[in-house]
């Protein structure tokens, strides 16, 4: 049987998968835009001659588009906005998982790497774009007319069993996949404490399987806490380690507020680019130690090693900035956004300044 026939059938098999009703949805509700997404995005790569096959980033000025950066100029020209944990971008990795003939290596500081190997894959034909789309598509249009569809599933229920030295486990569903947790109790947080007016009664940490990423959990009074992950940090609750199984819930639709602490670190990165001569303008997102001039990623690491001596790329300071840039620039197309912003000729000291000033007054 031809390679083509082949395909065909597979992905014919897999859309009656991915159609089927029993299918989870997104912690965030599907909407009508979503599907709107998915059918621009495929008229963006209506032929062979707009398809990208060596993905690298979405520059703005782009006459081709790879599978990913399809879908990102789907939902910039749909909404004015760029979401990389939107319903639609989460169905889209899922679709990639269940199509992909290999499993690609997911790397720990990008959530997309799915559709970028899938697309830069030399097995992957047009076709199979093509038919990527389609289930696409008909998954969305599947999700938003099922009755779960209307209610956001919030809380993630975790269970954990015991193993020799640690607990292993899942929370379902979450960031696009099910990843398989193992935890065991620590003495500290190693990425800098999150408040000043309370210590954490119980400190737990390990990793989350697919992609290996690090991650930390601090309990404190009735089993409520902050579970920091790569993908951000998320609010637990209902934590309890005192029977055979370990069980909590985490909300994974909603990122922890800045506190009081994330706007010391905002003002003393601010304090630390205070002037051009030292501004580091061309950014790689590696932050010496010994350094005399900084981009805006580094005088946030910076402010948070001097402040709590340790720094999470996730940590709500953090993550405030980013928001405010993607609010600021909707319509670039940024691979890295505090990255390309620093970067950006069109960036000037004012706007940094500025940027720093808007994310403190925002911490209530």
């Amino acid at each position: 049987m031809e390679s083509r026939t082949i395909h065909l059938i597979l992905f014919s098999t897999l859309l009656a998968r991915l159609a089927a009703p029993q299918v989870q949805t997104p912690a965030e509700a599907v909407s009508s835009t979503d599907v709107q997404i998915a059918q621009r995005a495929r008229e963006i790569l209506a032929s062979t001659e707009r398809w990208n096959r060596a993905d690298t980033g979405c520059p703005a000025d782009a006459r081709t588009f790879s599978i990913y950066c399809a879908l990102r100029k789907a939902s910039e020209e749909t909404t004015g906005e760029f979401r990389g944990q939107s319903p639609v971008m989460i169905e889209a990795r899922q679709v990639a998982d269940f199509v992909a003939v290999r499993k690609y290596p997911e790397e720990r500081r990008n959530v997309h790497p799915r559709l970028t190997d899938y697309n830069n894959d030399a097995t992957t034909t047009f076709a199979d774009v093509q038919a990527f789309f389609r289930i696409l598509e008909n998954r969305v249009v599947k999700l938003l007319a099922s009755p779960e569809a209307t209610q956001p599933q919030r809380l993630s229920t975790c269970r954990f069993h015991p193993l020799t030295d640690r607990w292993e486990g899942s929370c379902g569903s979450m960031f696009g996949q099910s990843p398989i947790f193992t935890i065991a109790r620590a003495t500290s947080i190693t990425t800098g404490m999150w408040r000043k007016d309370a210590q954490p009664t119980s400190v737990w940490a390990g990793s989350m399987a697919d992609p290996d990423a690090p991650i930390e959990i601090e309990l404190y009074a009735g089993g409520a806490g902050v579970m920091r992950t790569e993908y951000g940090w998320f609010p637990v609750s209902a934590f309890d380690a005192g029977g055979s199984t370990l069980t909590f819930q985490v909300d994974a639709a909603h990122e922890v507020a800045p506190n009081a602490l994330d706007r010391e670190i905002v003002r003393r990165a601010a304090a630390i680019l205070t002037n051009d001569a030292v501004w580091n303008r061309a950014d790689n997102r590696k932050c010496a130690p010994n350094a005399t001039t900084w981009s805006i990623y580094c005088a946030v690491e910076r402010a948070s090693i001097d402040l709590i001596g340790a720094f999470h790329h996730r940590r709500p300071a953090t993550e405030l900035v980013r928001q405010i840039v993607d609010e600021r620039t909707r319509g670039r197309q940024y691979s890295h956004r505090l990255m390309d912003y620093n970067n950006d000729p069109s960036t000037h000291l004012t706007d940094v300044q500025s940027l720093f000033a808007e994310a403190e007054a925002r911490i209530k």
